[in-house]
């Protein structure tokens, strides 16, 4: 008996299908089991820097496949310099953690789609129901975290310098805003503490992680010499940080802003770093020349997720033009008013816990709506720009408190002749003045034929 397959092929497509449907409903009577048995949950959205850090500290862990280790540029503070170190990534492979007897996984999350591969996928978590209360770990963890955000005496400083959309270089460490560029912005990590986002899934080998970041003198303003009344203000500072529940149950803003205001060199932004390591707490330094207004509420919104926290506004008196818009080179930069600053700054929304600090050359370019003013006036706009402090040319004290710093061992008449000499420097003319100074003794000491009066150059080249 001959058979006909063309007869046969409608039987074989209508099994096949049948065979496909069944598989698929197998496959989700499985998948319906293990979901009762294993319980899946995606960790995303900006939880999992409190939830790894939480995790870490709470729970032992193991790694299981293959191993990333990796080494990095970064600052070494026992080693007072920038070196190499060896890291091993955490999440790039799957963690074990144990909730006691109770295994669960973690794993990087693995995006579908090319085009947001570089961006943060997040983590999932994989456990035997009943064994782990993910909701309890998480609000644990974020407890935790605010904790750590918020303790006076743990090291959250770091510098962070924002960038809008327009200018610069695309960082890996990368925030955006919505789709149009100009209304992104990025942020790049210099230096920072023993809290920080950057090391939530990277162990350093051989040293704690408070080895490492820019170095956090116990007294920073030992090393400079500031004006009586800067060094004054910082006693208003400190009262200040330490009232937030005064602020708090008076249901009054905590906040404060100041201007600094001076010419080049004179110290300005050095105050501000000096604050940030006296306090611990990061210092955000916002490039308010290649933001848009879109740009700059995304920022501020992130740092605000970092007070109590410091916010640096260098130059603000050639950052606008006088329709109040950002001074344009060309057509396409981004469109940024003094309006979107101001309502950053004191507008609706609440920024208890942050330090805003603007640097200024010339005050008589800042709109008065910013509440500049001179030292010792009153300010125009409280709650802008509260306080202002000039800075100027190094008094005679100052310029001897630098001179013996830098030259070691110098006699006091000569001493006093370069402070004499320096009448008139900047903090930054005078240190430079003296370094040459120390230099050139240091190398005469190294051979002593050379004469105090050969040139640095011919020395150093000796």
């Amino acid at each position: 008996m001959d058979i006909d397959m063309k007869e046969l092929w409608p039987w074989f497509i209508g099994a096949g299908a049948s065979i496909g449907v069944f598989w698929r409903q197998i496959l989700n009577a499985i998948g319906y089991l293990r979901s009762m048995i294993i319980m899946t949950v995606q960790v995303q959205g900006g939880t999992e820097t409190p939830v790894i850090m939480y995790l870490k500290q709470n729970h032992k862990h193991t790694k299981i496949g293959v191993q990333k280790l990796r080494s990095m540029f970064t600052y070494i503070r026992k080693n007072n310099d920038y070196g190499q170190i060896g890291i091993e990534m955490v999440l790039d492979t799957t963690t074990i953690f144990w909730n006691g007897p109770f295994p669960f996984l973690a794993s990087k999350s693995q995006s579908k789609d090319k085009d947001t591969a570089n961006a943060d996928e997040g983590f999932t978590l994989s456990f035997l129901r009943g064994t782990l209360d993910f909701k309890s770990v998480l609000v644990n963890a974020c407890a935790n975290y605010n904790k750590a955000q918020t303790d006076t005496n743990s090291d959250r400083y770091q510098v962070r310098r924002y960038f809008g959309g327009y200018g610069g270089k695309k960082k890996k460490d990368t925030v955006e805003g919505p789709d149009d560029s100009s209304d992104k912005f990025e942020t790049q990590l210099e230096s920072s503490g023993t809290i920080r986002e950057t090391w939530y899934t990277r162990d350093p080998l051989g040293m704690e992680k408070s080895d490492l970041g820019q170095p956090l003198p116990e007294h920073p303003f030992d090393n400079y010499a500031f004006s009586k009344t800067s060094l004054e203000f910082i006693d208003y500072l400190d009262r200040w940080y330490k009232s937030k529940d005064w602020y708090k149950a008076r249901e009054i803003p905590w906040r404060v802003g100041t201007l600094l205001y001076g010419p080049p060199g004179t110290g300005k932004t050095s105050y501000v770093r000096c604050l940030a390591q006296k306090y611990k707490v990061p210092v955000c330094i916002v490039d308010l020349t290649t933001m848009s207004n879109q740009a700059l509420v995304g920022a501020w919104n992130d740092i605000k997720s970092m007070a109590p926290c410091i916010v640096l506004f260098e130059d603000l008196d050639r950052v606008f033009d006088e329709d109040l818009h950002i001074k344009q080179d060309s057509w396409f930069r981004p469109v940024l008013t003094l309006d979107a600053l101001l309502n950053c700054i004191s507008g609706l929304e609440n920024s208890d816990g942050i330090m805003v600090f603007a640097t200024a050359n010339d005050t008589s370019k800042l709109d008065p709506a910013l509440g500049a003013s001179k030292e010792g006036e009153q300010s125009t706009r409280p709650g802008r720009l509260d306080w202002s402090l000039e800075f100027t040319a190094l008094d005679h004290a100052g310029r001897e408190k630098v001179a013996n710093k830098i030259l070691l061992g110098e006699t006091f008449e000569e001493i006093q002749k370069i402070v004499v000499e320096g009448k008139g420097d900047t903090g930054a003319q005078f240190v430079q003045r003296c370094s040459d100074r120390a230099l050139k003794l240091y190398w005469n000491s190294k051979a002593p034929e050379n004469t105090d009066t050969q040139p640095l150059k011919e020395v150093v080249n000796q």
